[in-house]
């Protein structure tokens, strides 16, 4: 058989694949709420386009809509604010690793901060009418072990360099669930 004419093919569409790849956009992101209950500096280097494909302008206006919901959080005696801005925060502006991967919140990470906030999501219900965002609906995440996705924020190696977490295995099937409130 002769690969002489398959050859440039399969080498122009590795060429093609590298060249549709998103480019990698590490920016400084201030996001006060986020380094408070994350532990980071008020400004930190995220990646962007983020899991969502949204610029930072996109991921920064989807954080706004839960500013009402962070003094709430604080006085919630669950690790409300802590889990949901380890959810939020990574999911929006996830840190710069300078990999073409966008990694999503596990499901178990999503439900986890639904119910440790669930007090506060329906006392700002209540005032201001706000909903759970359909497109971060907790089915729309994989399971952890079952496709890429984090549990927490900054999982180090064994030389203690951060890298995302990831958990391996196929993808969710994407189905929208109800919303949360």
């Amino acid at each position: 058989m002769n690969f002489n004419f398959y050859l440039p093919t399969i080498v122009s569409l590795h060429w093609l694949s590298i060249l549709l790849q998103p480019v990698i956009d590490c920016q400084q992101v201030p996001l006060k709420q986020c380094a408070k209950y994350i532990k980071r500096t008020s400004s930190w280097q995220a990646q962007f386009p983020n899991y969502f494909g949204h610029t930072k302008e996109e991921a920064i206006a989807n954080l706004k809509l839960f500013d009402l919901i962070w003094p709430y959080a604080e006085s919630e005696q669950s690790d409300c604010v802590s889990t949901l801005a380890h959810f939020l925060c990574n999911m929006y502006a996830p840190q710069c690793a300078k990999s073409n991967s966008r990694i999503p919140p596990c499901k178990e990470l999503c439900l986890s901060a639904r119910s440790k906030c669930r007090s506060s999501f329906k006392q700002v219900r209540k005032e201001s009418g706000f909903t759970w965002p359909k497109d971060i609906a907790c089915k729309n995440f994989p399971p952890s072990g079952t496709a890429p996705c984090y549990m927490t924020t900054t999982p180090t190696t064994s030389t203690g360099q951060e890298v995302a977490p990831v958990t391996n295995a196929a993808p969710s099937s994407g189905k929208m669930e109800k919303p949360f409130i």
